[in-house]
């Protein structure tokens, strides 16, 4: 949705994810063994169990095949000759004869499962595939926590999402990501229990003007089969975007040609849609031809199928600053309510609470997709966003239809944000931005050096008083000061002379930020990511390159 250029090498890359994993270190080295994303319940019970490689499976035969082979690769992971204390694991979904005494107190929602742990027994319920699947990938993380190979505390665990669509938007404008690149992300969001992953590059010309009309050529429809069968395996919905706004025809014919786009994205296996009309002009901004067109494809494309998702559709109207006229009253009040809104906030990059989602959800008339705008760095292309995932509501669970991060074209150090993204959409009342921020790091440089992060007393922060840095950030922004006091490059780290020249100077601020008590030197403003919410309220979310 912002748009800028500049470029960024992989060794510098590296070098620079390792120096956020120094800093994100916490004074001791020991290792934060909680689950991820946090679990809703989990009850210790007393003694362990072992897990080993013969254990039996019972209710393979019904059971989601994408949960049982991770259940498969898992088991074969084991020490191979011995024997645990588990005989048997019980696995299965709702409706299942093999789990159907074990459903007490499962939550009827997608993504929901139970997980048991005895000295003889492992059962894993799930409410549906993708909730067995999810109790398989906690069960890996126990086995990681135990320590011993196969070592199990006894417990019990009952989990679900807060957020029912919860994972990445690929909305950026820039170098689109490698196909590599997406294969990795994709793993890493059935891991993280991340579940809805929106293509959508601006920078693709077969899913924005001028060749939306057009197939794929060969090589490229042989990824996004490749990618969507990827998605199923790791129980993500695989939504492919058009964006046909710039030059689309009010007329049947441009319909047809949605509907044949569309058709021949099914045929690659595409089983989720989207329609963006975001950052657009002119004929294609119309809310009551937008419904129009979002209807007739709901009628005549997704209702027919029968095994597609409902669509999502990005107005143009996409946040509150640039809101005006009817526009979203004609979305709310034609639109077909199954139809997802997205939604970034108060502008367009925003923090979320309560009564902005009550502002947005009582004029679409069904509660707002949300589109974060983090860690997107495409109007600030030379720097990482490094820093944690915070500011947004933990009491807005009930309000939201859905959350995806845009993140930046660097798809690897993405990760670091889009760890705690799956954290706070997965359990917002228990969210920590700083817990799993390094959590983050270590899950993305696990061999990064552990040692004590170099700080003084942290400074105070956001002049609003809406938001403050987690205690983190701010002494790895203090850092960044010394760095820069000494007259090294902005990201303080010398010999990069060249990147240092592409900076680019963030826009003029009604309201400067004061570090105890003095002003931000002008390079360390330019090293940051300047929120400019409404009013320009001076909530700070650090670039941590630096």
């Amino acid at each position: 949705m912002l748009r800028c250029w500049c470029g960024l090498n992989t060794s510098l890359l590296k070098l620079l994810l390792a120096s956020a994993a120094v800093l994100a270190t916490a004074a001791t080295a020991a290792p934060d063994t909680r689950f991820y994303p946090h679990l809703q319940q989990l009850t210790p019970r007393d003694g362990t169990a072992t897990l080993a490689a013969g254990a039996a499976i019972s209710g393979a035969d019904a059971a989601d095949p994408d949960a049982l082979r991770l259940l498969k690769e898992i088991l074969g992971s084991l020490k191979k000759g011995g024997e645990g204390s588990i005989q048997r694991i019980t696995v299965g979904e709702r409706g299942d004869a093999a789990v159907a005494k074990f459903l007490d107190g499962l939550p009827e929602k997608s993504g929901a499962y139970k997980l048991l742990v005895r000295p003889g027994d492992l059962v894993v319920v799930g409410h549906d595939g993708r909730g067995t699947y999810y109790g398989i990938q906690t069960l890996r993380q126990m086995l990681e926590a135990g320590g011993d190979a196969g070592t199990l505390a006894a417990a019990d665990v009952t989990d679900w999402p807060d957020v029912p669509f919860r994972g990445v938007v690929e909305g950026f404008y820039g170098t689109p990501w490698s196909h590599e690149g997406r294969l990795s992300l994709i793993e890493f969001f059935g891991k993280h229990k991340l579940n809805t992953y929106i293509y959508g590059p601006k920078d693709d010309p077969f899913h924005s003007s001028p060749d939306w009309r057009k197939p794929y050529p060969e090589a490229d429809a042989a990824k996004i089969r490749e990618l969507a069968a990827a998605c199923r395996a790791d129980k993500v919905d695989f939504v492919w975007a058009i964006h046909p706004g710039k030059d689309i025809k009010w007329n049947d014919e441009d319909f047809k040609n949605v509907l044949a786009k569309f058709g021949a994205m099914y045929d690659l296996g595409v089983r989720s849609f989207a329609v963006f009309f975001d950052d657009i002009s002119g004929e294609g901004t119309k809310a009551d031809k937008q419904a129009e067109l979002l209807n007739r494809l709901h009628r005549e494309f997704v209702v027919p199928k029968g095994d597609v998702t409902p669509l999502v559709m990005c107005p143009t109207q996409y946040n509150k600053a640039w809101s005006g006229g009817d526009y979203l009253e004609t979305l709310g009040r034609t639109l077909d309510p199954e139809i997802h809104v997205m939604w970034t906030g108060n502008s367009v990059v925003a923090d979320l609470d309560t009564p902005s989602m009550e502002w947005i959800n009582s004029r679409i008339r069904r509660k707002a997709y949300i589109w974060w705008n983090f860690p997107v760095s495409d109007y600030v292309r030379n720097h990482l966003l490094l820093g944690p995932v915070y500011g947004n509501g933990t009491d807005i669970a009930e309000l939201l239809g859905g959350f995806v991060s845009n993140p930046m074209e660097r798809s690897e150090a993405s990760k670091v944000s889009l760890f705690g993204v799956a954290d706070y959409s997965w359990n917002l009342k228990t969210y920590d931005p700083e817990i799993a921020w390094r959590a983050g790091i270590r899950e993305v440089m696990p061999d990064a050096p552990d040692r004590p992060m170099p700080h003084r007393s942290a400074p105070k922060w956001s002049a609003s008083g809406k938001h403050r840095l987690p205690s983190a950030a701010a002494r790895t922004t203090n850092h960044c000061w010394r760095k820069l006091g000494r007259g090294s490059t902005h990201l303080g780290i010398s010999g990069l002379p060249a990147w240092r020249r592409s900076t680019r100077r963030m826009p003029s601020l009604t309201t400067k930020p004061t570090w105890h008590g003095k002003p931000f030197p002008p390079r360390l403003l330019r090293s940051m990511k300047w929120k400019r919410s409404v009013a320009r309220k001076t909530a700070i979310r650090i670039n941590l390159a630096c």
